[in-house]
């Protein structure tokens, strides 16, 4: 496998999966439910929460592993941040427009606006803790 770090993918992974799905959950189900349900957005109830874990789990690995090959080429930890920026980028365009072109919201303004601060404060997060775990325990950057 092309992994060169095994013990940071993993990590990466775990941030990413506990951080997302918890601050995922919390924003959509609890904090936002009613916003989303004025908006046309199914009912909380309905929420599937085993099959947005699994996505969720698949942009993990996707993103570990994206990531540690990152940090292979440029050596440098700002290599994180690229990445992050790419993926919130790339998560934008897919999930927050993408939705927003197929999905009966209403208005598409105010669900735009919602998704992508919540995204914005997904990846702003996801990256300064990449950047902590990283800088504690990733024997690329130890001196």
């Amino acid at each position: 496998m092309f992994v060169r770090s095994r013990s940071m993918v993993l990590l990466d992974i775990a941030l990413y999966f506990i951080a997302t799905l918890g601050f995922a959950m919390l924003w959509h189900l609890v904090w936002f439910s009613g916003a989303y349900t004025a908006l046309n957005w199914p009912d909380p109830s309905d929420a599937d929460v085993p099959l947005g874990a699994l996505a969720v789990f698949v942009q993990a690995v996707v993103l570990a592993l994206t990531i540690d090959w990152a940090l292979e080429q440029s050596r440098n930890r700002s290599a994180i941040f690229r990445v992050a920026i790419l993926a919130f980028a790339f998560l934008w365009s897919s999930h927050v427009i993408g939705d927003a072109a197929k999905c009966g919201f209403l208005p598409k303004s105010r669900f735009v606006a919602l998704e992508s601060v919540y995204l914005a404060i997904q990846f702003v997060v996801y990256g300064a803790l990449l950047w902590i775990g990283h800088s504690l325990w990733d024997r690329r950057f130890k001196v």
